[in-house]
């Protein structure tokens, strides 16, 4: 019998599962001297069938062998699976002819050393694989040079069907810490990674700790076509501190079900952001003129506080700021934490951890020490050390910020150690579990301005809002030769900073204060240091405001009408009369609208005349200088709007509230999100009765109910398809008892719950 030895790189993940394959066509070379029809096309010599393999010597960069006309039908297999030993080969292709495409061609990856291997490749999902298949009319490997003159062995090729396979992409909650009794999502994603379709039966395990408030049903069939996914999401609540087991199941109807399980962990105590954090990327200095200088440039935070802390720290306790103590550093920052040559760094012992307990035992009560700084642009392969820290550090000092920062989006494959930067920040979150995300871009050079700056933005405040984090922009203080950073005007500061807030980032560091190369030892240090101590004071001042607002679109007003941040035709702004804007859109704890309005050039000011979507009642815009909201009252109403006019200095940004009647039946302010929200109620606490707003980026179907404490639905608030925008539902808790109960909403795949308290 022939063995089976499954290549690590093969095109499908087999998931460790014991398959039952259909072969369709077959040709074993297990009879001397018999080729099966099969014959060398080139680069290949001394062909020869002995040993129960087909055998030749490479001659050339790319061998190729051809097979014999055969029919088969291409629906009822999908795979074709050949074990060989090909050493030095970088790639493959796998080239066929249809009765009905013609022909088709797919390339896979092989392992170029001296072992046989098997290669399974997925040919279901090509176009061209269809009708009658008549003929494998090449197999074809790209050799390198060292494999010239090496012999080729195959020991079978065949045709095959794998059946259904289910494939657990992802089993998940959105969250890098599960709080007790707030709700939170979770979502499993399951494909069919074989070549039948079939009837997925699916099922979620929760241990009586947790309970579905809302989503999918717990145990449902879903109908999955090859290579075709289905996400399911559910909303859960944890009622308990702990950690427990979830499993998941999948039973594709044969011998290839799955099962997944996932230890999730409850907590009570977690760091929570009170404050907006401002720092420069280095400590001050190390004496106390160094302190001064740094506190009259309006700082609050040293980001990391060096060794030795017994030295440093006093400092930090006499000029009154917050600070991160710096750990990373104790257990082998760059060893460990980094992997900046994309190897992956041995494993993190529990005897390595241990040497942070002094630390952290010594600083955790310090009220002016807000966490732990660990490292610098880890590479992905340090992601699973990074998680350990974090967790141990969580373990010891729950409540404290384990501070990391990330690579920007121009970072190579070699330093993200993933394919994509979404990649690399999807495995952050899921491995590390970080409460902040952190990241740098930096965006001015010498004669010419990078790429990208946006994009990155809009990267990071897409998965921390999906992750219910605050987020952190690193930004450009200085200029830099080695770099050809070029040294940033006042009015290029102001665009980083307001461009970051307008986003809804929640901490913003100078990069890089001290040292030769920091603003201290720049040639242009007045310049640098007055641009950003002015800015910090209108940093320090919105901060408080900033905190509690929770980032609902960004838009730019020059963007073209199709593309995805360009103004919506029914959104709350309007119009900008032209002007290049970036808008954006925030709500309060009580659902009230702000919006922050920056100027995208660091040239010129600009007046612009702002038209929302709502006759406006109030209006209040926020002076950064002076810390206070100004009122308006110089707006135009008409039926189709409101109009005012806002000056914004070169870069710079202005945070406004308003409130007034909708027009065109908007809701409250006509506010048209582009993400799924659901708003917490007000008045809260209530008697007898309290408002619900939510809102949709696309026409859903929605559910809104209330539940009791023990998960049981006292009233369906809301069950049918609503408008894309802004809506509320009343709810009258007359004949309920005092207490706390739980609001949810369904949509799709988002859900959300929120506590409520009705006092009587």
């Amino acid at each position: 019998m022939k063995q089976f030895c499954l290549n690590l790189l093969a095109i499908v993940v087999l998931m460790n599962a014991v398959f039952a394959e259909e072969i369709g066509q077959a040709w074993e070379f297990d009879t001397e001297g018999d080729f099966q029809g099969w014959e060398t096309l080139y680069f290949f010599s001394d062909a020869k069938v002995t040993g129960g393999c087909l055998q030749a010597t490479i001659t050339g960069s790319f061998p190729g062998i051809k097979g014999p006309s055969f029919s088969l039908t291409a629906s009822e297999y999908g795979f074709i699976e050949i074990r060989a030993r090909v050493r030095d080969a970088s790639s493959s292709r796998v080239l066929w002819t249809s009765s009905t495409a013609g022909s088709g061609f797919k390339s896979y990856s092989t392992v170029p050393d001296t072992g046989f291997h098997v290669y399974r490749i997925p040919l279901y999902n090509a176009a061209a694989w269809a009708g009658e298949i008549t003929q494998i009319n090449k197999l074809e490997w790209s050799i390198k040079n060292a494999g010239i003159g090496q012999n080729l062995m195959i020991d079978y090729i065949r045709i095959i069907s794998i059946g259904a396979i289910p494939e657990i992409a992802a089993f998940k909650p959105l969250r890098t810490v599960c709080k007790q009794d707030q709700a939170f999502p979770f979502v499993a994603i399951i494909k069919n990674s074989g070549d039948r379709s079939a009837d997925f039966d699916i099922s979620l395990n929760l241990p009586p700790a947790l309970s579905k408030v809302n989503g999918t049903d717990l145990s449902l069939s879903h109908t999955l076509l090859p290579d075709q996914r289905d996400t399911l999401s559910w909303t859960l609540l944890g009622a308990s501190v702990g950690t427990y087991v979830l499993t998941l199941s999948v039973d594709p109807g044969n011998e290839n079900s799955m099962i997944d399980t996932l230890q999730l962990a409850i907590a009570d105590q977690y760091w929570q952001q009170t404050e907006f954090f401002l720092s420069a990327w280095s400590p001050p200095g190390t004496n106390d003129d160094a302190y001064q200088i740094y506190k009259d440039a309006n700082f609050n935070h040293v980001l990391s506080l060096y060794q030795p802390f017994e030295a440093n720290y006093p400092r930090v306790e006499q000029f009154e700021f917050a600070c991160q103590m710096h750990l990373g550093s104790l257990i082998g920052e760059h060893e460990y934490l980094r992997a900046p040559d994309n190897i992956k760094p041995a494993d993190l012992t529990d005897e390595q951890l241990v040497v942070l307990d002094t630390p952290i035992e010594t600083y955790r009560t310090r009220n002016n020490v807000k966490g732990y700084y660990l490292t610098d642009e880890p590479n992905a392969l340090a992601f699973p050390n990074l998680g350990k820290v974090v967790q141990h550090i969580r373990e010891k000092d729950p409540t404290r910020l384990s501070f990391i920062n990330l690579f920007p989006t121009y970072a190579n494959k070699d330093q993200l150690g993933t394919d994509t930067y979404d990649e690399h920040v999807e495995q952050f979150l899921d491995i590390v579990k970080p409460e902040l995300l952190s990241y740098d871009h930096y965006h001015f050079f010498n004669g010419y301005d990078g790429s990208g700056y946006f994009g990155n933005l809009g990267i990071i405040r897409k998965w921390a809002l999906r992750y219910d984090i605050p987020f952190c922009n690193i930004i450009q203080a200085v200029g830099y030769d080695v770099l050809n950073w070029r040294i940033p005007s006042h009015e290029e500061h102001r665009w980083l900073v307001y461009s970051s807030l307008a986003y809804g980032a929640k901490a913003l560091i100078w990069f890089h204060w001290d040292h030769e190369w920091g603003v201290t030892g720049s040639v242009a240090y007045t310049q640098l240091a007055e641009s950003i101590r002015k800015l910090n004071i209108e940093i320090n001042h919105l901060g408080p405001e900033l905190i509690p607002l929770r980032s609902c679109g960004v838009y730019h007003s020059d963007a073209e009408p199709s593309k995805p941040l360009a103004l919506p035709a029914d959104g709350i702004v309007v119009s900008t009369g032209g002007a290049g804007l970036v808008i954006g859109v925030f709500k309060d704890p009580n659902d009230a609208d702000f919006l922050m309005i920056m100027n995208k050039s660091y040239e010129n000011s600009v007046t612009a005349p702002i038209m929302l979507r709502s006759q406006l009642s109030s209006l209040a815009v926020f002076d950064a200088d002076s810390g206070m909201y100004q009122i308006r009252d110089d707006y135009q109403v008409s039926e189709q709007g409101t109009t005012f006019e806002l000056t914004l200095l070169p870069g710079q940004g202005k945070l406004i509230t308003f409130s007034g009647t909708p027009v065109s039946g908007l809701g409250k302010t006509g506010f048209r999100p582009d993400d799924y929200h659901l708003g917490q109620n007000y008045p809260n606490p209530f008697n007898p009765s309290t408002k619900i707003n939510f809102t949709l980026p696309r026409s859903e179907n929605v559910a809104i109910a209330v539940y009791n404490t023990l998960g049981q639905k006292l009233f369906t608030l809301l069950e049918k398809e609503m408008d894309r925008g802004l809506h509320q539902v009343a709810f009258d808790g007359t004949h309920l008892s005092s207490g706390m109960y739980f609001y949810s909403m369904q949509a799709g795949h988002f859900s959300d719950i929120k506590k409520m308290v009705f006092l009587k």
